[in-house]
């Protein structure tokens, strides 16, 4: 797929009563894409903040080797949490790969695969009070 032929499919949203970032895929991220979710991340988290990112992956079916390479690149998000559920057997592989190599490029990202939303949901809200909980501590 070439630039050209890829358009934003995906649906992003913020949360504002739990401060979560909800990223649905669907279908493939393309390079164009990654780039636009790398913009979106930027626009909803100030920098100096850590991001809380639930990932709806019941239809992803992939990223591209373009977009790996932007997110490897040019995501340097700083500390990040992401929550991934949904994804089917193979591409929850993939994303446990994915998520190991991350955490290798980017020690701030912590991510962990669920079976469900509500799992994601639970596990992503216990790390956004731990680390509200830090902040506080620590003014």
């Amino acid at each position: 797929m070439t630039a050209e032929e890829s358009t934003f499919k995906h649906e992003w949203e913020f949360e504002q009563d739990t401060g979560f970032i909800v990223a649905r895929t669907n279908g493939v991220i393309a390079g164009p894409d990654a780039v636009k979710y790398i913009e979106l991340y930027k626009r909803d988290v100030p920098p100096g903040e850590a991001g809380f990112m639930l990932c709806d992956n019941r239809n992803a079916t992939g990223n591209s080797p373009e977009a790996r390479k932007i997110f490897a690149k040019e995501w340097d998000p700083g500390e990040v949490y992401l929550a991934v559920f949904g994804s089917s057997f193979s591409y929850h592989a993939l994303t446990n790969l994915f998520l190991a190599g991350l955490k290798l490029m980017r020690p701030l990202i912590t991510g962990k695969s669920f079976g469900s939303e509500s799992e994601a949901r639970a596990w992503l809200t216990e790390q956004r009070n731990a680390y509200r909980a830090r902040r506080a501590k620590a003014s």
